[in-house]
């Protein structure tokens, strides 16, 4: 799905009504992890789930992430099933 709109920031200048934002860290159009940045801005208790196949758990940039608070949780490609209910019932039951 891509987000048309007249100003490039407008779909992040308001908070969201989302229990948790799964994003993959590398988007045809935007980096997973700008978009989480910009999400953050005006949604600072969203959690942010960054699922890859291009970063893995021990990555300087997961862990420099996940230590500012910027993303809640990592998941890495390719995942297992039980791994992924897991995340989504933990922020689902916020």
């Amino acid at each position: 799905m891509k987000v048309i709109t007249t100003e490039p920031d407008e779909p992040f200048s308001r908070p969201v009504s989302w229990v948790f934002s799964p994003l993959d860290a590398k988007l045809p159009d935007i980096d997973g992890l700008e978009l989480a940045r910009k999400l953050r801005k005006t949604n600072a208790h969203l959690p942010i789930v960054i699922v890859s196949g291009y970063f893995y758990q021990d990555d300087p940039t997961i862990e420099r992430v996940l230590q500012e608070g910027l993303i809640a949780t990592f998941v890495g490609k390719p995942f297992d099933h039980d791994e992924i209910v897991s995340v989504i019932t933990r922020y689902a039951r916020r």
